[in-house]
Formats: structure tokens, sequence, C-alpha cells
């Protein structure tokens, strides 16, 4: 997952956290297929059979197995499961979301040979000893339309280093046109143990999160979400994507509204900065200005554009969020800039370079995000010229801009606008004016 750092100039900063390398696809699974999902029975009310359980969500393709699609896998892992005392040795459940259509018998044996080869070939590398890796072999049995059956034989490069095989239950299903989810549960145990209920209440669980997630991945149905929805969605997110997530503290969820359009948003603490962070639903807009736009400048050519979810600074970054990060001794030593200023600390960083802002941010583990997301959060679902609707005067209750208040100079210049905002030539503190429909200032 990339962490951003948002510029709106080298002077004047917004941060955000991009979740776009471990979120799944955009397409919804069928309504058939969620209506099957809530009621294959009540295993995932039954808390013993998973208790204990460790989840795990990566980007696909791994680094053991750069040979995979890409895409995202969530893993449900036994407690002992590399124990080989356990009856859990070698028991777990994953859900890999891939972009490739629906895989049939053969595609199926290719991709859990590929993972497993690199898998355990990692392992063995990572032990002192000298091991030899045989390559992974698996008979896959099509048992009916979309459900297979194996058993693979490997070597157990978590514990033993001895022949193993393993029992292998895939279930695939489409996620959409050319995406495609495939569920694995592995173990030694033979099919009667109750090990497999508990790795059907596993599968089930991953997939009841990531069907929810599925509304964080369309704003337009994100919108309609009422506030227990967004409740759940934030904290379904937070186990999703757990390490993402482990630098922030859940606020609760708020409701804006700007331009006509108006979202539940959850609220995310920032703990290295002390900058609140809204969790933003992804989707696909037309970034640009219509040809007939007043003010359009010719760069603005409108196109679709698709993102995922990220979260993002509600605000500037702050002199305090600045110097919460670069007044630590470690900050000193790796050369990050103290903020120099005078007045409050809520006030928007300045007197930064460029080079200033990528040290810090990067100390900070943020990153700058790219253009269309600036953009995609600036207008937070409005498709008019300003992001609290059409009319340009608005602007003077949402954004400190030059104002009647200004020099003479600055007006004369065209640097000004006729309205007043209180401000002249004096800077705001941050979240001094109205916000967007994403709750942005």
């Amino acid at each position: 997952m990339g962490l951003h750092l948002m510029g709106l100039s080298a002077a004047v900063c917004y941060v955000a956290v991009s979740l776009v390398l471990i979120v799944v696809h955009a397409d919804e699974v069928s309504a058939h297929e969620r209506s099957q999902l809530h009621s294959s029975g009540d295993q995932s009310a039954e808390p013993n059979l998973l208790e204990g359980w460790a989840s795990e969500t990566f980007a696909l393709p791994p680094s053991f197995a750069p040979g995979l699609p890409e895409g995202s896998e969530s893993l449900l892992f036994a407690p002992g499961w590399r124990d080989p005392e356990s009856e859990h040795f070698w028991s777990y459940a994953f859900v890999m979301s891939i972009d490739e259509p629906v895989p049939g018998a053969d595609r199926v044996g290719e991709l859990v040979e590929a993972y497993y080869n690199g898998l355990m070939s990692v392992f063995a590398s990572n032990k002192e000893r000298q091991v030899s890796i045989t390559p992974v072999q698996v008979e896959v049995e099509q048992v009916s339309p979309n459900h297979y059956e194996a058993m693979m034989h490997t070597i157990d490069a978590f514990a033993t280093f001895e022949p193993v095989d393993i029992r292998v239950v895939v279930e695939t299903a489409a996620d959409g046109d050319d995406h495609s989810r495939v569920r694995i549960q592995v173990s030694m145990q033979p099919e009667e143990h109750k090990i497999w209920r508990s790795l059907d209440a596993a599968i089930e669980q991953i997939e009841v999160q990531l069907n929810a997630l599925d509304l964080l991945k369309d704003r337009s149905a994100y919108a309609m979400s009422d506030k227990p929805a967004v409740e759940g969605l934030a904290l379904a997110a937070q186990s999703h994507w757990a390490e993402e997530f482990s630098g922030f503290t859940y606020q609760g969820v708020e409701h804006f509204s700007a331009g006509g359009v108006s979202h539940w948003m959850s609220i995310w603490l920032h703990n290295k900065t002390g900058l609140e962070f809204v969790l933003i639903p992804g989707g696909a807009f037309q970034m640009g200005s219509p040809a007939d736009e007043e003010g359009r400048r010719d760069d603005e050519l409108q196109h679709r554009v698709a993102l995922d979810p990220f979260l993002i600074a509600r605000t500037e970054c702050t002199n305090q969020a600045w110097d919460k990060v670069a007044k630590s001794e470690k900050a000193k030593a790796a050369g990050i800039k103290r903020a120099q200023f005078d007045g409050s600390g809520q006030l928007p960083v300045s007197g930064l370079s460029p080079a200033d802002v990528d040290a810090w941010s990067g100390f900070a583990g943020l990153m700058l995000p790219t253009e269309a997301q600036w953009e995609y959060m600036c207008r937070a679902g409005t498709r008019t010229p300003w992001t609290m609707g059409a009319e340009k005067n608005e602007l003077a209750r949402f954004a400190n801009v030059g104002s009647a208040e200004c020099p003479e100079s600055w007006i004369k210049m065209g640097l000004t606008e006729p309205w007043r905002d209180g401000y002249g030539i004096e800077p705001a503190e941050v979240g001094a004016f109205e916000h967007n429909a994403f709750g942005l200032f």
C-alpha cells in the first residue's frame, strides 16, 4: 500500500494514504451469490469455530510468486497452522481476487502450483541448513461446476522439511467480466475432520468482509449508505487493511453535505501527525472540465479515471503536525527541517521547499498522491465548476483566497476577488471555512 502526502504547493500541503495496492476490484458480486452467501448457514455466528484465527491481506502477485495475476489475497490461519504437533498443522483458508476470468481446472492447478512452488522455496531459502525443494505436484479433480478438489504433494518448508500430502478444496466465482475470486482451503486432515467446518466458516467470513467493502469501491453506491453502514465499513476496512490502519485511531462517523452531494464519512486520527483523516470511497469520475465551462484551460480535457479508496487529511498540514514529526531526535538526525512560524500551530505550514516536503513526508511514512486523487477528493461527487456548486461567489464561504481586504497592489494585479472573507493577506487557521461533501476543508 502506498502512503501519500498531497501538496497544494511546497508550502501548503495535504496528506493522504492510498489503499490502491490491496483493494479488490470494483466489480460487484452477483445478487445471487450475495444471497447465497448470507443464507448459507450460521457458521460465521459460531465464534468458537474461528477463535484464535489470525488474518492477513496483501497484494498479488506476491514477491515469492511473481507469475500470479494481479489482485489481492485475504487469509485466515488456524491456531497452530505451522506447528507439526498441532492437529491444525497446514490448515488455513484464503481468497484470491484476481484480474482474470474464472479459471478452469487446468488454470486452478497452475495457480496452486505457482503459489506453493514460490512459497516453499522462499521458506526453504530462509533456513540455515541446505534444503532441497522439489516442484509441487497438484492433482485437480472437478467435482461440480466451479468446485474443485485436489491433492497437493510438496516438501513442508514451514517446519518438518519432509514430504507432505495436503488436501486442497477450491471454489471459483466471477467477480465481473475480467475478474474472479478463487476460494482455497488447505489442510492435512481428512474430509470428515472438524477443521473443514472451520475452514468453511473462514471462507464465509472473508467473503462477507470483501462484499461489505464493495461499497467502498463505488462512490455513488457508497453515498446512499447510512451511518450504521459506514460505521460497519470503517471496522471492516480497519480489519481488512490492518497494517495500513495500524497508525490510525478510529474517531467515528460524521455527515457532510455540499454542492447538492452528501456522504457519511469515517474519521481517523493519524497518530504520528495528529491530523484527522477521512476514508474516501473509490469510484470512476470524469477528470477535467467540460469544453464550455467558464475559465477552463486547454489542459483540462475530460477523461474517465477510476480510483481505489484512500485516506486523506481533512485539512492542510499544520505547523503543529509538521513539528510533531520534525522535532523528534530521529527526525533531526535525518535532517528533517523544523517548521519556522509565529502564532498558531493550526496555521498551514509554510516556508518549506519541495525537498523539505519530500524528506518530512518520507519520515512520516507519507507520499504525494496523484493529480487524479486530488481532483477526485476536491469534487467529492459534484460535477460543477466548484466543490460547492456553480456560483463562484460561494467560494468566499469555502476558501481563503485573495479578497477585497487585500492590498491595492494585489487588486490591480488581479490576485483578488470582490468578496470579503475576513482575512486579507493573513492566512486562516485550517478548518476555518466550510467543508466539502467529503468533510474536507
